[in-house]
């Protein structure tokens, strides 16, 4: 979960970046962008995968 936390915060500076930058910024900050939500795509995707193994854990 806090992983989770950490990658949104990313994200949110990431997106900020995007609005504040212009020209060639403009497409690092798009860059930056993409690689967040890459990275919150895939930290999701951990997170559900380890509730899945907890829950399967709890009810044997």
């Amino acid at each position: 979960m806090k992983a989770v936390i950490k990658l949104l915060a990313i994200s949110s500076v990431a997106m900020f970046a995007v609005a504040c930058a212009g020209g060639e910024d403009g497409k690092k900050a798009d860059e930056a962008l993409r690689v967040a939500h890459e990275a919150k795509a895939q930290s999701i995707a951990t997170q559900e995968a380890l509730d899945r193994m907890f829950v399967r854990t709890k009810n044997k």
